[in-house]
């Protein structure tokens, strides 16, 4: 832990997003909660981990109006036994601030609850592009990069591509994709790319990007790359490669 905050845990975090994804996938909010249960399993014994699991859960219910009787009571029964506020004893600060936390969790979830508001279907990045592709790239100021795909990483709730440089500039497409050479970078830095996951508002590389070639043989390596994202590899490009 980090903070007296509800959401300074890795648990409290996954809890709430977990919830949040299940419900925006169409899921029940007694889905949503068996499944976030099940992510942790076992290490919910653990108050460590456990405490600020079901009190982020409560909270995270509560605030989009799904509290369930059985996830308010698990949180209230941690804020009356103290077994929360214990772990911060060795910080006389933060063991204040969370008291305060604490109470007004406590007396939220007691309160009336709201009715059910909407949870948006959570954005999910997905490589364009497959391990093996040679693709045309359009950038934003209407030049044209040659890339291959080495591999693409999977993160669970969405992948992204590695990808090397090829050597062709133009004019036009080559007329053997696979043929073409990995330029190497200058000035010592990695040879290949990671294309940075997007988020739901940056830019979408799909409409940028003409497959030449699948399947092709080459590097299949994922480390070490450098984090671009997709906006950005043409300044990459000229610092580094062209």
């Amino acid at each position: 832990m980090s903070g007296a905050g509800l959401y300074e845990d890795d648990a409290a975090w996954d809890a709430r997003s977990v919830f949040r994804d299940a419900v925006g996938d169409g899921a029940t909010t007694e889905e949503a909660t068996r499944l976030t249960i099940a992510e942790w399993g076992d290490l919910l014994d653990d108050p460590d981990q456990g405490c600020p699991f079901w009190l982020a859960l409560a909270d995270t219910q509560s605030r989009t109006g799904r509290l369930l009787d059985e996830v308010r009571d698990r949180a209230l029964g941690i804020i009356a036994s103290g077994t929360d506020l214990a772990r911060f004893e060795h910080e006389p600060r933060l063991h204040r601030k969370r008291a305060v936390v604490l109470a007004e969790l406590a007396e939220r979830l007691s309160g009336p609850q709201r009715s059910p508001t909407r949870i948006r279907r959570p954005f999910r990045s997905v490589s364009p592009v497959a391990a093996g592709d040679i693709f045309a790239y359009r950038l934003p100021d209407e030049r044209v990069a040659y890339l291959r795909c080495a591999a693409v990483v999977d993160m669970g709730d969405s992948s992204a591509p590695i990808v090397q440089v090829l050597a062709w500039r133009g004019p036009g497409a080559p007329t053997d994709p696979a043929g073409l050479m990995v330029v190497e970078p200058r000035g010592g830095e990695s040879p290949r790319l990671w294309m940075s996951r997007r988020s739901g508002r940056s830019l979408d590389p799909g409409p940028r990007i003409t497959v030449l070639a699948s399947d092709t043989p080459g590097s299949s390596q994922e480390l070490p790359a450098t984090v671009v994202a997709w906006q950005d590899i043409g300044d990459v490009l000229d610092r580094s490669f062209w």
